[in-house]
């Protein structure tokens, strides 16, 4: 069961994102659903692992930057699972924190710049980028990279339980935009609105 929360909370992430950031029109009901359902799977998925919750943390604090409201929640959800699981930091806390957020932060970077470098929602180019991602994270989850370049222990379970959620809301992005570019019909300016896009010919 370690791996069905984090899995699961890498699709509903996913699925509430698409729906919210392409304007997807769908029962009120089923987005407060897909809400309480990210919530619960976030305390489930950080159990008591105090560095994943911390990196759950930067995270919600790097998305409260965004207009949408619930991302905005999330932030004191993070905060009070970081101050529950502060019990299970183990030894070195203070040093091994510091690294946890260095690592996060690199990672919001390297996220930032695949935004930039594929502004639009949906384009050729971005599920190609998703795929590699894909493929990429399916790798981590089972080369044993970790024993070779000998990852602290303290930081293991953290990684391990974010590559999944991370694969999971991959998978769920390349399945959207399969559907969008090639099984929805419309045209890429129809799919990334407010945006100019040049359509390949």
């Amino acid at each position: 069961m370690s791996a069905v929360f984090p899995a699961l909370l890498g699709v509903v992430t996913k699925v509430y994102d698409d729906i919210t950031d392409m304007n997807i029109h769908v029962s009120p009901v089923l987005v407060e659903s897909l809400k309480s359902l990210m919530i619960a799977l976030l305390v489930y998925t950080t159990g008591n692992d105090f560095y994943l919750a911390l990196s759950f943390l930067i995270v919600s604090l790097f998305n409260s930057g965004f207009d949408n409201p619930f991302w905005k929640s999330i932030a004191p959800v993070s905060l009070l699972l970081t101050l529950y699981t502060l019990p299970h930091a183990g030894e070195n806390a203070i040093y091994n924190s510091f690294l946890c957020i260095l690592v996060v932060i690199g990672i919001l970077v390297a996220a930032m710049f695949e935004d930039r470098l594929f502004s639009e929602e949906v384009s050729q180019e971005k599920l190609v980028s998703r795929i590699l991602l894909v493929i990429g994270f399916g790798a981590m989850l089972v080369i044993p990279y970790m024993e070779w370049f000998m990852i602290p222990e303290f930081s293991r379970h953290a990684i391990h339980t974010t590559t999944i959620v991370m694969f999971t809301n991959m998978f769920v992005s390349v399945l959207t935009m399969v559907y969008f570019l090639y099984f929805s019909g419309k045209s890429l300016q129809e799919l990334n609105p407010g945006r100019v896009v040049h359509e390949k010919k």
